[in-house]
């Protein structure tokens, strides 16, 4: 069986937005914090079934990666999450309709989570700004 590596896992996934829409010419919505919003929301979405997949096909070998990966992952979120200055209150009205605000807060709460765990407190204050809009 081949060995995993969290580097070829991680890759699966990151594609970047910004070249999605830059390749169907569409730069200006490139800054829109609806959609820098809603890539955290699908990254997360992404990570579990990456999560669900590995950890049922791959189990002891997918335990000894699955920390590295998960920090990579997380990290390129907080990315997306550092863009975003002040959510405008009918910008969270619309992720809430189209993401569900459930699933907004408890997405913000496991990476709140995840980063309170690591003591990487930087990256907790970005998420609990995030998350006030929310709640």
């Amino acid at each position: 069986m081949k060995k995993l590596s969290s580097t070829e896992l991680f890759n699966i996934f990151s594609q970047q937005d910004q070249q999605v829409f830059a390749d169907n010419g569409m730069v200006e919505d490139i800054d829109n914090d609806f959609i820098t919003f809603g890539t955290i929301v699908v990254g997360m979405r992404n990570y579990d079934i990456l999560d669900h997949m590995y950890r049922y096909r791959y189990q002891e070998q997918y335990d000894s990666v699955k920390d590295i990966l998960k920090l990579k992952y997380f990290d390129s979120l907080i990315r997306y999450a550092s863009r975003i200055d002040n959510l405008r209150s009918d910008t969270v009205d619309e992720l809430n309709d189209e993401f569900g605000k459930q699933e907004i807060v408890g997405m913000l709460n496991q990476l709140l989570h995840f980063y309170e765990q690591q003591e990487h407190y930087k990256n907790c204050a970005i998420i609990f700004k995030l998350l006030q809009k929310f709640t």
